[in-house]
């Protein structure tokens, strides 16, 4: 093919541009109904501008799709309850800031002025200082391995409870472990203080295997999952039962703040024998408010009942809870479901010790259908 004429090459970039002067387009024209070259060059550069504006066209809907989305996200209920929370924490933070520099500032002069009088030979009398409430202390590398003092029992108390030690939970005739798989302890961050009420003690050892009937499946496995924030924060609500349990960021759904629930349909009536929630276990959280309940209705109005409630002010209003807070680990909280029949289950939470958020990676519910 033959190539444009070097004298004529810019004028036809600028004819197909449309930035050629009047005073010289007849001129182009002409040449290029003459000279086989410079016509072949400008059908191509055609050709290219054609399929460059129908890309930049493509992209106005992708942008448009985005404009959409985001402006469905900066107006919903839980944006604007998270920017609230977070303006008010950012308040209190700031506070806590400059009350905590006036008391540094207080220690000095009081320090200065200790001693100087000490220099001068006065008696300087010091208060005793009064006895320590030992709060509960985290401890350990990670959350694996914590343990918390003075806490109350631990978790092996509640896990076989409610059905029977000599039917759920424990090895007999017709029983089988659950074959649970548990994701990476990724515990990060130094160990705090954890001052909830009512706080579980971890067993500082691995969970002992969870009986039940043989044949039990994941039954929350791929289904579908319902959420009082239908935008999350971050990640997408089917991620809840997409079998990724690890901690690792992408891996979680971040909703909004205060009480939020979840709603799993099973599809059918099943009979479940535990529930097993991952909420956040990178770092050693309490959630509060949680709560686990079945039904036979989307909207629990039929056969509602209660397997898990540590809701000890009857925040959510359904009732206050006997069951006690506990710290997130790779283990997740396993919940005895007692061999329930029900088709849908609900999950409840009300923000943790860390902030007003709620999250979580996995949930897993095992059990078969009911015959």
């Amino acid at each position: 093919m033959a190539d444009p004429c070097d004298n004529m090459a810019d004028e036809i970039v600028q004819f197909v541009d449309g930035a050629l002067p009047s005073n010289r387009i007849d001129k182009v024209q002409g040449h290029l109904k003459t000279c086989p070259g410079c016509g072949a060059c400008y059908d191509r550069l055609m050709r290219d501008s054609h399929d460059l504006a129908g890309f930049v066209g493509s992209l106005d809907d992708v942008v448009a799709r985005i404009e959409t989305q985001v402006t469905e996200k900066l107006n919903s209920n839980s944006y604007k309850q998270y920017v609230s929370v977070r303006r008010q924490t950012m308040s209190r933070d700031f506070l806590k800031m400059t009350l905590a520099a006036g008391v540094i500032i207080l220690a000095v002069i009081i320090g200065r002025g200790y001693f100087t009088m000490r220099d001068k030979g006065d008696e300087v009398i010091v208060a005793e200082e009064p006895a320590k409430i030992q709060e509960p202390e985290v401890i350990g590398d990670n959350v694996q391995d914590t343990v918390v003092a003075d806490a109350g029992k631990t978790e092996d108390d509640t896990v076989v409870a409610g059905a029977g030690l000599d039917v759920l939970g424990t090895p007999g005739e017709g029983m089988a472990a659950l074959p649970i798989e548990l994701p990476k302890p990724m515990f990060v961050g130094t160990p705090t203080n954890i001052k909830v009420e009512n706080l579980m003690k971890p067993r500082g050892k691995p969970r002992p295997p969870f009986y039940a009937p043989a044949g039990c499946v994941n039954l929350a496995a791929g289904k579908v999952v319902a959420s009082t924030d239908e935008l999350p924060i971050i990640g997408e609500i089917d991620m809840i039962t997409d079998g990724d349990k690890e901690a690792a960021d992408g891996s979680y759904v971040e909703l909004g703040p205060f009480q939020q629930h979840i709603t799993v349909d099973l599809d059918k009536e099943c009979e479940i024998y535990a529930v097993l929630i991952w909420h956040y276990h990178k770092q050693a959280r309490v959630y509060f408010d949680v709560i686990a309940q079945t039904a036979d209705d989307a909207d629990f109005i039929t056969n509602v009942k209660t397997l898990f409630n540590n809701d000890i002010d009857n925040t959510a209003g359904l009732g206050i809870g006997k069951d006690m807070h506990y710290i997130e680990t790779s283990e997740g909280k396993l919940i005895n479901g007692k061999g329930t029949k029900a088709r849908y289950v609900r999950l409840y939470s009300n923000g943790s010790n860390a902030n007003d958020l709620n999250n979580y990676i996995e949930i897993e519910i095992w059990g078969k259908p009911a015959e």
